[in-house]
C-alpha cells in the first residue's frame, strides 16, 4: 500500500483510528490493532515493511480477534481510500487481489512475530467495568468543575 505521500509510523497509527471510526468498528478493535502494530514494529525494522500494510493487517487481525468481524474488502477499499483520497474504490482486479494476497500473507507474519499472543488486555475495559454510572457522573461533574475553575 505504498503511496505518494511517505508513510510515517504515528500518521499510520492515527489512521488505524481513522479506519476504526470509518468502518464502524469498535473502539477496542482499533485499540487492539494499534497495539499489534506497536508490537509488530518492536521485533521488526521500520526500513523493512509498509505501515500502511501492517496498519491494514492489524485492523484486518483485530477485528477478529475482538469478534468485530471487518470484511476485507472494505478494509481494503478505506485504507485505500485513506491513503488515495482522490481515488474510487480499487475494482475487483490485479491491485485488489494483490493487496488483498499482501494483507493475508502479512497477517500470518504478524501472528508469528506477536508469537501468535493475541490477547490484550486494554486499561479502559477495567476502568469502564468497575464504575457504576452514578460514579462517573460524578467523575465528568469533578472534571467539568476543574476546566470552569481554570477558565475563571
Amino acid at each position: 500500500m505504498s503511496s505518494a505521500k511517505a508513510p510515517t509510523y504515528v500518521g499510520s497509527v492515527r489512521l488505524i483510528f481513522e479506519a476504526g471510526t470509518k468502518l464502524e468498528a469498535k473502539p477496542q478493535t482499533a485499540a487492539t490493532a494499534a497495539t499489534y502494530f506497536h508490537r509488530f514494529f518492536q521485533e521488526c525494522e521500520h526500513d523493512d515493511y509498509d505501515f500502511y500494510l501492517v496498519a491494514a493487517t492489524a485492523m484486518y487481525l483485530a477485528g477478529k480477534v475482538e469478534e468485530d468481524h471487518l470484511k476485507i474488502r472494505d478494509v481494503i477499499n478505506v485504507f485505500h481510500k485513506s491513503v488515495y483520497p482522490k481515488s474510487d474504490p480499487l475494482p475487483l482486479a490485479e491491485e485488489y487481489w494483490c493487496l488483498r494476497d499482501a494483507i493475508v500473507h502479512c497477517e500470518l507474519l504478524m501472528l508469528r512475530v506477536l508469537q501468535f499472543r493475541v490477547s490484550v488486555d486494554h486499561p479502559h475495559r477495567t476502568f469502564c467495568q468497575n464504575l457504576s454510572k452514578e460514579k462517573l457522573s460524578d467523575i465528568m461533574m469533578d472534571i467539568i468543575q476543574v476546566y470552569e475553575a481554570e477558565a475563571a
